[in-house]
């Protein structure tokens, strides 16, 4: 989780600092852009390791999977 948390901070920095000036045409994929988007933030190294912090921080609350469930469901709604 470490070494995905490191890439996952230093890549954009890399792509950033090698690119150019931005440019201002429109994008015109941008609904495949947000699919994308909305596709990556599941698999995002952020996403697990809080959702595995809060799992972990809150099993000793629950008796069962099922109330676990619901208690994340209702604290990350």
């Amino acid at each position: 989780m470490r070494l995905a948390k490191s890439v996952d901070l230093l890549w954009p920095g890399w792509k950033i600092a090698r690119n150019g000036p931005p440019r201002m045409e429109t994008d015109k994929g941008a609904a495949t852009n947000f699919l994308g988007r909305g596709c990556l933030l599941r698999l995002h190294p952020k996403s697990w390791a809080m959702a595995l912090g809060a799992a972990a921080s809150f099993a000793g609350l629950t008796s069962g999977p099922l109330p676990l469930a619901a208690l994340l469901g209702l604290a990350f709604g």
